[in-house]
């Protein structure tokens, strides 16, 4: 079976400040903080930049605030770790971080119902963070594979939450029990309404510390090697009225609340359901009605057998109970306020061409050198309970293995493509996902309307030796515009599968285009150039910085494409306005860009050269 590639290319150049890097024509990247552990988020607001460092074995989460020079990396300073409150009450992955109304929103997990660690959206004045932490939701079903992902407010002041699955394809299977099962031997996956399934029981593949002899039975949305189900059976739906084992959310949806209401957590109402991980969610800048959802599809889930060739697929150890193949990730779109939307995991995943759903039996989800006719996927639903669901289109189809997840609309008429949606792919995973080759590793841009997609910027790297360079961009997982800039956020250095970590490698990247003239990169930014004069220019162009504060400054004569012409200044200026005579005689008619970098940021402008 032939699968699809997907994305438009040809517009790409290499970048001159980051080598091994592709972008898009007429835009340029570069470095705006690096040294982060493991970063997975960025907000703004009030003229400041905050970034959460998603915490990792061996290294703490943390909130920070940055700022980014450009002219030299930018500075961090740590204001929330968990060490700062009470134990159990800031507890990692710190998935993400919104500035809204003077209050920075996180989600996160703490000990929950159980004992177990489970997904909570919290606030806090960056002013006083631990002491004016509040946790407003708690108890929701992030103890497993995926988290409490995104949050997002929209025009009216709702809040909305996205939440991933336990498990990969609706079974716990040996996958889990290292990663979670062991601390939370109860947990599951967990209703979000009333779902019937068909008799059903997955015999574990591989044995484990807690099945030696790989003997456990498990059925669909049940504990771990707790059996079989001989006969049809409901799973009930975990609401804050009628909690599951205390947790008040199901797994694999998006929920709206009201930050406002005296119980937060008692004002959730479901939106959508069926998806595996919906990590990032936005609403279009030119349309609020509408919700965009990135959601990472189902894998094979196995490992590497043998360490020394770990892409290699003749020696691939399946783990997982119920793999499934080519569910390629995706962006989903909902109505809001309207009824309840369905998606389709783990019963239904989408063709990557036409977007419409297929059923997890159809041969395309059992096509894979590592699987073969006893592996493939059967339904888990009741016929019944299937006949009475309407499983939605795709609004775009992503790609196969690259991770995507966080996104943000362009709000720019600046940076251009306004509306469009700047996403993350974060790359393979291989080969625990069944992946083996690199794929993702870039920021793609969507058309908000028609769904096509164009990559943007690009690790152009193919191999792990290529791909995972410190100075590179390597995983990104979040972008954001502020003002005419887009930041992205790099995870770093990383690649579990192949036992890839290093810390400290953790970037966010500022991308502006070379096009139009750029006045801010920060919020409080007044060291700005004037307009050149003249310009078209022949002989000769000048040009004023003025500052409001004394800093270094970088000042750059840049082509069309962001390459570097001529360094035309590199110290400490004063408070006041400096004067620079550019000469243009010995320069070709074109486009040219004068940049100057601050330590308040950046600031450029255009230069027409005419002979």
């Amino acid at each position: 079976m032939l699968l699809p590639l997907l994305g438009i290319s040809q517009n790409l150049v290499p970048d001159d400040n980051v080598p091994g890097v592709m972008i898009s024509q007429g835009y340029n990247i570069e470095l705006g903080i690096d040294g982060l552990n493991y970063p997975s988020n960025i907000t703004v607001g009030n003229g400041k930049i905050w970034v959460t460092e998603a915490g990792f074995p061996g290294v703490d989460p943390t909130v920070k605030e940055v700022t980014l020079n450009g002219a030299t990396p930018g500075m961090a300073t740590v204001i929330l770790t968990p060490a700062m409150l009470p134990p159990g009450m800031l507890m990692p992955p710190f998935t993400d971080i919104t500035f809204k109304d003077g209050l920075i929103w996180i989600s996160h997990r703490q000990v929950g119902a159980n004992d177990w660690l489970l997904g909570a959206v919290s606030h806090f004045d960056p002013a006083d963070p631990a002491g004016t932490f509040q946790t407003v939701i708690a108890n929701l079903p992030s103890a497993g594979d995926h988290q409490t992902n995104t949050i997002a407010f929209a025009p009216n002041g709702r809040g909305y939450v996205s939440i991933g699955s336990a498990t990969n394809s609706g079974v716990v299977g040996a996958d889990n029990v290292p990663k979670w099962v062991e601390d939370a031997p109860g947990f599951r996956d967990i209703a979000p309404v009333d779902i019937t399934f068909a008799p059903n029981g997955f015999t574990a593949l591989v044995p484990t510390s807690l099945d030696p002899d790989s003997n456990a039975v498990t059925a669909a949305y049940r504990a771990f090697d707790t059996g079989e189900e001989t006969s049809e059976y409901v799973v009930a739906a975990a609401t804050p009225t009628n909690p599951q084992d205390g947790i008040i959310a199901g797994v694999g949806s998006v929920y709206s609340f009201n930050p406002s209401a005296a119980d937060v957590a008692g004002s959730l109402v479901l939106e959508c359901w069926g998806f595996r991980n919906p990590f990032g969610i936005a609403f279009d800048a030119s349309d609020s009605s509408r919700l965009f959802i990135s959601n990472n599809g189902s894998d094979i889930r196995g490992q590497a057998g043998d360490p020394n060739d770990p892409l290699n697929p003749d020696t691939y150890v399946i783990q997982g109970n119920r793999p499934i193949s080519n569910d390629y990730d995706d962006m989903f779109e909902i109505t809001v306020g309207g009824d309840v939307e369905f998606f389709g995991w783990p019963d239904y995943f989408h063709d990557p061409v036409t977007k419409e759903p297929l059923s997890v039996a159809d041969a395309m989800f059992c096509n894979s050198p590592v699987l073969d006719s006893t592996d493939c996927a059967e339904p888990l639903f009741a016929q019944s309970f299937a006949n009475s669901l309407n499983v939605k289109d795709a609004f775009a189809t992503v790609g196969q293995f690259v991770s995507v997840t966080g996104f943000a609309p362009s709000t720019s008429a600046q940076f251009g493509f306004e509306n469009n949606l700047f996403v993350t792919e974060s790359g393979s995973f291989a080969p625990q996902t069944g992946a083996f080759t690199f794929t993702g590793y870039k920021v793609s841009r969507f058309d908000h309307i028609t769904g096509e997609k164009s990559d943007f910027v690009v690790n152009s790297g193919s191999t792990a030796d290529e791909l995972f360079v410190p100075e590179k961009m390597n995983k990104p997982v979040s972008t954001i515009f502020m003002g005419d800039t887009l930041l992205i956020v790099d995870l770093g250095v990383l690649e579990p599968g192949l036992d890839i970590y290093e810390s400290n490698t953790g970037k966010v990247w500022m991308v502006t285009t070379l096009s139009v003239g750029i006045d801010e990169l920060s919020a409080e930014n007044k060291n700005q150039l004037s307009q050149l004069m003249p310009s078209p220019a022949n002989t000769e162009a000048t040009i004023n910085l003025n500052m409001d504060s004394p800093s270094e400054v970088t000042l750059t004569l840049l082509d069309e494409c962001g390459r570097i012409v001529k360094n035309l200044y590199n110290g400490k200026r004063g408070v006041g306005t400096s004067t620079y005579i550019i000469p243009t005689s010995v320069l070709a008619s074109g486009i040219y860009m004068v940049r100057s970098i601050t330590e308040k940021g950046a600031s450029m402008r255009k230069l027409i050269v005419v002979h």
